[in-house]
């Protein structure tokens, strides 16, 4: 699933930077987007939605705003 298929896709602009610290091209990011470990002992990360998986982000966005 990318952002444009998300109900609770909040947009974040992230300018990145190259390894000499020049800025490379703008985009477009979600706030809720995380990093996470690797489990099982492996070394490593992984993009991770804050907000949990597909189906928690649903129920969110379907929940009543109070």
């Amino acid at each position: 699933m990318g952002f444009s298929e998300c109900a609770t896709f909040e947009p974040q602009p992230f300018v990145p930077m190259d390894m000499n610290d020049r800025p490379l091209a703008p985009m477009l990011t979600c706030s809720h987007l995380v990093t996470r470990t690797l489990h099982n002992g492996k070394v490593g990360w992984y993009a991770a939605c804050r907000i949990g998986d597909e189906a928690a982000r649903r129920k969110l966005a379907e929940a009543p705003v109070t």
